[in-house]
């Protein structure tokens, strides 16, 4: 491994960026070689990585998510910068992982991918890694960023858009229109000595919709350590007395519940009508303008730092890694 500061490591972690056309569909295929030819002529030496197992994005997990921390700290101090290939259908959720679990880091880390492999000839994948290699040359801070079909963006703050253009992800903008960077008051490295590694809890997201049913929610979030629940626009949903029962009883018991919007353009505010109202009554914590990547990734990591409820609630709504608005709504 080289240890020259003026190197990046590419790391290649699977996705559509590597893979062969077969007779079975789009299948992960040896990319290192090719990558090395692509990365030559670079604005910095390259060093390329390939993770075994690859990871098959629509099947990452937390513990895929562990794997790329784990790269980019063995990785960041021997390195100027790190560019990560990641399949498209869960970058968003892996960059904000990476983000806020390296919160403190050496090294920016810059999250590309192709949605055409690059064994084809018209790939986005060659353009996209060029780009992500300038862009990791240049990065004015070591933070978290998807470079993507023309666009820099806030690891934290991505999500994907479309499914087949080029231009594949966006950048959600904060409520109030400027960067949730961590404040001066937040000890940096409090939480990243007390962080265990992304475990196996599994966080149950849940998109209120009209005729949504309290049996529905008390399946959803029964017994649960914690819930990521997707209201409508700055925190309603249907609040009658038996999804709110459902919601006190399972706080009651320790669960955590995360109300965020469902809006493209997000912005909690609990307390300003009447359903937000009963659910601020009720326990539910405002997670304020984060996406939903964000607030899964966030949750799952503070899960894994051994906090008291009280301290879990209090990072909850403290930025970390440019991932929410210093103050929320």
């Amino acid at each position: 491994m080289s240890t020259t500061r003026d190197t990046i490591a590419v790391v290649s972690s699977g996705g559509t960026f590597g893979m062969r056309d077969t007779a079975r569909g789009l299948a992960p295929a040896p990319v290192r070689d090719r990558i090395r030819r692509l990365v030559d002529g670079a604005p910095r030496p390259c060093e390329v990585f390939e993770l075994e197992p690859q990871i098959d994005s629509a099947h990452a997990a937390p513990a895929d998510w562990q794997r790329l921390v784990d790269v980019v700290a063995e990785l960041g101090p021997q390195h100027s910068g790190i560019v990560i290939i990641h399949g498209t259908d869960t970058m968003a959720y892996a960059a904000a992982a990476v983000a806020i679990a390296r919160h403190v880091r050496p090294s920016p880390v810059v999250f590309t991918g192709a949605q055409i492999p690059i064994a084809v000839s018209d790939s986005d994948g060659p353009a996209n890694l060029e780009a992500a290699l300038r862009r990791t040359a240049r990065i004015p801070t070591p933070r978290v960023e998807i470079c993507f079909g023309g666009q820099v963006i806030n690891g934290a703050r991505a999500t994907k858009l479309s499914a087949t253009g080029l231009a594949a992800f966006g950048e959600v903008p904060f409520a109030h229109g400027h960067d949730g960077g961590r404040t001066e008051a937040t000890p940096p490295t409090a939480l990243e000595e007390r962080f265990e590694g992304f475990g196996d809890d599994e966080i149950p997201v849940l998109r209120c919709y009209p005729g949504m049913s309290a049996a529905t929610m008390d399946r959803m979030i029964a017994g649960r350590r914690a819930v990521v629940l997707q209201c409508y626009g700055y925190g309603n949903l249907p609040t009658n007395e038996a999804i709110l029962r459902v919601l006190r009883t399972a706080i009651d018991a320790g669960t955590l519940v995360v109300a965020i919007s469902q809006c493209a353009e997000p912005a909690i505010s609990l307390g300003v009508s009447h359903p937000t109202t009963a659910l601020a009554e009720s326990g539910v914590i405002s997670g304020h303008d984060l996406t939903t990547e964000a607030a899964l990734a966030k949750l799952h990591y503070l899960l894994r730092c051994d906090l008291s409820a009280d301290l879990l609630q209090e990072w909850l709504v403290t930025p970390l890694a440019h991932e929410m608005s210093v103050n929320g709504p």
